[in-house]
């Protein structure tokens, strides 16, 4: 079994230059996502989400081998954690750095 966390962010000053790869001032936040996966599975089972959730995460589990050369076998995925989604505080990259190191430990 492999857990992963990653943490949210904050960006304080210059959150749209450094979308662009200019210096911002940014500061890490105590809240976070945590994946688990239990491997042993034919196929991925990711309780406790949505339909879409679920589809999206599927899909990055696929995708996942060609783009870190990591070898993914199927098991249970369980994703916690208090960081809020789709709000700006780095979700998206919290969960990808989780899901890697609960995958690679």
């Amino acid at each position: 079994m492999g857990v992963g966390r990653g943490y949210g962010k904050l960006l304080l000053f210059g959150e749209h230059a450094a979308v662009y790869g200019h210096p911002a001032v940014g500061v890490r936040l105590e809240r976070f996502i945590e994946i688990e996966v239990e491997r042993g599975a034919a196929d991925w089972t990711i309780p406790g989400l949505d339909s879409d959730a679920t589809d999206l995460i599927r899909q990055a589990l696929e995708r996942l081998p060609a783009i870190t050369g990591l070898p993914v076998r199927p098991g249970t995925l369980r994703v916690r954690g208090d960081l809020p989604m789709s709000v700006g505080f780095g979700s998206s990259a919290a969960f990808c750095t989780a899901l890697v190191r609960a995958l690679d430990p």
